[in-house]
């Protein structure tokens, strides 16, 4: 059954068209990874869903709750969690303290002793249950992508959307980044919606897979048969890779 659900959802800047006529649904408890070739509006999407950039255009509904226009703490409070690319981190605060922040402010109440016995079960669950005591500034690039997947999963959302948040992992961790989401969905029943570069890990991980290309959605499907139908191959690589 759907949990999310977006009809005719698009984003102008001034003259330019980002995303245009975008519709499409996400069952409860799905890994959707959303693809497609630099600048198709895949940030911008996930950005509107999320409440940090509203869109021009059409509706999209949490649950038969209209989010389009919330801004981003009420999207969250809704039960919406997004992790971008580039995390954000308070730097004069310690790990813990940045992971207890999404149980304090994340819209489920919690006082600041529950936040923070929340904030240590996250962070186990991303593997940096023993560095919460450090500044943050001691966390490599993925480490702080991994403490910002805790801060949101403290907050205890029901769709969280992930921007890229694998780009640059070694082979290590990059497997350790797919079982973690993988976990994810099945201790917390999370649905997820993935921008994602790695082909890798889409293949692995995503159960379904949207296209999009210049802001329009093209493909939508099984991984394996998406990944190989013509007009998403010249998306990617250009008319050349599917001529005769």
């Amino acid at each position: 059954m759907p949990i999310l659900e977006l009809v005719g959802v698009g984003k102008r800047f001034g003259g330019l068209t980002a995303v245009n006529d975008v519709s499409f649904s996400v069952d409860e408890g799905e890994i959707v990874a959303l693809v497609g070739p630099n600048g198709a509006g895949k940030s911008t999407l996930l950005k509107a869903i999320g409440g940090m950039d509203p869109p021009t255009d059409g509706t999209i509904h949490l649950d038969g709750a209209e989010l389009a226009g919330l801004k981003p703490h009420r999207a969250r409070h809704a039960g919406v969690a997004i992790v971008l690319q580039t995390p954000r981190p308070f730097e004069t605060m310690t790990v813990r303290e940045n992971a207890a922040l999404g149980a304090l402010f994340g819209g489920v109440g919690a006082s600041e002793a529950e936040a923070l016995r929340q904030a240590d079960r996250m962070l186990e669950f991303v593997g940096l249950g023993e560095r919460r005591n450090e500044p943050v500034a001691t966390l490599n690039l993925h480490e702080q992508r991994f403490l910002e997947i805790a801060r949101q999963l403290g907050g205890r959302p029901r769709l969280i959307l992930l921007d890229e948040v694998m780009a640059g992992l070694n082979d290590s961790e990059l497997s350790h980044s797919v079982d973690m989401v993988r976990r994810a969905r099945a201790e917390f029943g999370l649905t997820i919606v993935w921008v994602e570069h790695v082909m890798k890990a889409v293949m692995s991980l995503a159960e379904r897979v949207l296209v999009l290309n210049f802001g329009r959605l093209i493909a939508d499907g099984p991984p394996r048969e998406v990944m190989t139908q013509p007009d998403v191959v010249t998306a990617y690589l250009g008319d050349r890779a599917v001529a005769p």
